[in-house]
């Protein structure tokens, strides 16, 4: 047994309404839809940003849009770039910088091409809340700024012309936890509702890309707008997707379609280029013809990719020590790990181990960091606590990153630890497991049943809405592997009981954690 388990009292309940109780899931839960995403008018500077692009379009002033280089900004800056060709306008531009050559924001490559090209509007997707400083400079080139993000604002907000993020405080937008491409999506449908146009429903698909790409939770809005696209799969007529249609299969249920989804993610996020090209954009934007040969392009990177990522990981297990403490931390001296897997780095082991966890590399004369990490330890915060020692920082709770001065990483150990370790009692009592529902063997055969009829309508299962946690007390291999067998079993002894917990994903069981069962021999 690795971690605590938090168990309900509901097993006397079906499975469902186990799952429905110990999550507090409301019935609206299964029927939502678009009509139930809240009045846009309640999301701040919404009309008032809509209102300044719909005048640039009408007077033909040339327009920026600068995105994120992940897959929330690459298809946030799509679908805005794509809305805007869709309505017959031609003097836009786009710019992605690469994260691996150019720090976060917008530095010096993305000004001078603002300048070089007489921009009078910018317009930021997927970040520019804490640009303060280069707001203040475009101003003082003529040039107006409309943000869209969805990162913690902090305390001095940019001096931009409209900033659209539902986690500003006066925001009344009931939810606040959508991607940045999920903002996006809602100013496109703001303007075409301003101007009397309708939008490309195809646009709903890359939203759930960037959706579930940038790990935010799949409930309330996000939920309703992955789950739209799970549900009218094959509805959507989009040029990228028909070339793709070949690497697919057909997928008839909830699960093969995160799977795609998940394909597609891999693919893009291998676009990155220099100057503020990205060629997975490059995918998405160019006529039909031209796709194939780009696509081509991506998938070879791909295999690159996951070839380096196999030697990350095999690296990165050779770290880990045999006990894990409250917190994983590793500085990439020796220049083992490429700077785009420092985030999956961490991704893997916080949740393997549910620890924060941080990965620190040299990029130039910097530090850079990527953090993830758990319920009961706030990264930002911890990041305002440290803030003396960093450059930049931004992001979630839980996943966030920063940049430093390189003299300044012994100094940032010692307090980070010391800021961990007062939080200890916190991360003890959130690594456990939150089990849903709870079963004997004799149930076995309802689990079956349950898992094919039932479990699909509480999907989309991801951040935030994980597969569902069960526990079958008394398991005896011997006995009931013949039902149910678990696709990683820890090498369980034959001869003994245990209680296992356990989720199903794909088409598997997979053991999460166990212990022998009380009196087992």
């Amino acid at each position: 047994m690795r971690f605590n388990w938090k168990l309900p009292n509901t097993s006397n309940l079906s499975f469902r309404d186990q799952i429905v109780s110990n999550r507090n899931i409301q019935e609206d839960y299964f029927y939502a839809g678009l009509k139930d995403i809240p009045k846009l008018s309640l999301i701040k500077d919404l009309e008032h940003g809509a209102q300044r692009i719909i005048k640039a379009l009408q007077h033909k002033e040339r327009i920026m849009i600068f995105g994120d280089d992940d897959i929330d900004g690459i298809t946030s800056t799509y679908i805005l770039f794509d809305f805007f060709n869709k309505l017959g306008f031609q003097d836009h531009y786009a710019y992605i910088p690469n994260r691996i050559l150019e720090r976060h924001g917008m530095q010096d490559g993305f000004i001078q091409e603002v300048k070089s090209r007489n921009i009078s509007l910018v317009i930021t997707v997927d970040g520019g809340v804490s640009a303060v400083e280069q707001v203040e400079l475009l101003n003082s080139m003529g040039c107006d700024v409309v943000i869209t993000d969805h990162h913690e604002v902090p305390e001095i907000l940019p001096a931009a012309y409209a900033i659209i993020n539902c986690k500003q405080q006066d925001c009344r937008f009931p939810y606040k936890m959508m991607a940045g491409v999920g903002i996006t999506y809602l100013l496109i449908k703001k303007i075409a509702e301003i101007i009397n146009t309708v939008t490309d429903p195809s646009y709903l698909f890359w939203v759930a890309v960037g959706t579930i790409s940038d790990k935010v939770p799949l409930d309330g809005v996000n939920r309703i707008l992955v789950k739209e696209v799970l549900e009218n799969w094959y509805e959507f007529e989009d040029e990228t997707l028909d070339v793709l249609n070949k690497y697919f299969w057909f997928p008839g249920d909830f699960s093969s379609r995160m799977a795609i989804f998940r394909y597609l993610i891999k693919l893009l996020a291998n676009g990155r280029d220099a100057n503020g090209h990205n060629t997975a954009f490059k995918l998405l934007t160019s006529p039909k013809i031209y796709k194939s040969q780009i696509l081509k392009s991506l998938i070879a990177r791909r295999k690159e990719s996951e070839k380096q990522l196999g030697d990350v990981r095999n690296y990165i297990n050779n770290l880990l020590p045999e006990e894990m403490g409250i917190y994983f931390l590793h500085y990439d001296q020796d220049d083992k790990i490429p700077h785009q897997y420092l985030g999956l780095c961490a991704t893997t082991i916080s949740k393997t181990h549910l620890i924060p966890t941080v990965f620190l590399k040299n990029k130039g004369d910097v530090i850079v960091c990527e953090v993830r990490g758990i319920d009961g330890f706030d990264f930002i915060k911890a990041f305002e606590s440290l803030q003396d020692l960093l450059i930049q920082w931004g992001g979630h709770q839980k996943a966030a990153g920063f940049s430093m001065q390189q003299e300044n990483l012994e100094e940032f150990i010692i307090q980070f630890k010391h800021y961990v370790e007062s939080h200890r009692d916190s991360i003890l009592s959130n690594r456990r497991l939150n089990i849903d529902c709870v079963l004997e063997p004799r149930q076995i055969n309802q689990l079956i049943s349950f898992v094919q009829v039932e479990l699909p309508a509480f999907q989309p299962f991801g951040e935030g809405n994980p597969e569902p946690l069960f526990l079958i007390r008394n398991y005896n291999p011997a006995r009931d592997s013949n039902c149910l067998s678990f696709a990683e079993d820890g090498n369980l002894s034959a001869n003994s009981n245990y209680d296992v917990v356990f989720n199903f994903r794909g088409s598997s069981f997979y053991m999460i954690d166990c212990q022998e069962s009380s009196g087992s021999k």
